[in-house]
């Protein structure tokens, strides 16, 4: 998917911006975590929302085996050069506030440069309109373009 992606693009894996939210956001780490690309590239940007991370408490070699995909990178350079945001609303009864700072947490450990936001209210979705905000801001300094 990466790779068609980043082929649409002329090959340029900085345009391409990964994103979730729940069980979507949860796919997205897994796929930034796995992700093998040419060089020390990396994606436009990584955004999570109402996520966490499937078995966490692992180191990242663990946590890629988990998975036992082909092709799985040995390094953490698209991890570590990506800008990540993670957004989780206090209130959300489904992915608990605190599965996200685990995720956020582990992330950090992994090696990412984590951009962390927490609301007090939104439930399972985006807080409104500060966390859309938020979001917009984040993408745009990431693929440093103005805003519309």
């Amino acid at each position: 998917m990466g790779n068609t992606e980043a082929e649409t693009l002329g090959g340029q894996w900085g345009k391409v911006v990964l994103a979730g939210i729940s069980q979507g956001g949860a796919v997205g780490a897994h796929t930034l975590l796995n992700l093998a690309t040419d060089g020390e590239t990396r994606l436009g940007a990584f955004l999570g929302f109402s996520s966490r991370l499937p078995f966490p408490g692992r180191s990242l070699p663990e946590t890629r085996k988990v998975l036992a995909l082909e092709g799985v990178p040995t390094g953490d350079g698209v991890l570590r050069k990506t800008p990540v945001l993670l957004e989780h609303c206090a209130d959300d009864p489904l992915v608990l506030v605190d599965w996200g700072r685990q995720l956020r947490d582990q992330l950090v450990e992994f090696g990412a440069q984590v951009t962390w936001k927490e609301y007090p209210d939104g439930g399972h979705w985006f807080n409104s309109p500060k966390g859309i905000d938020d979001a917009v801001a984040f993408v745009s300094q990431s693929l440093d373009v103005r805003s519309v």
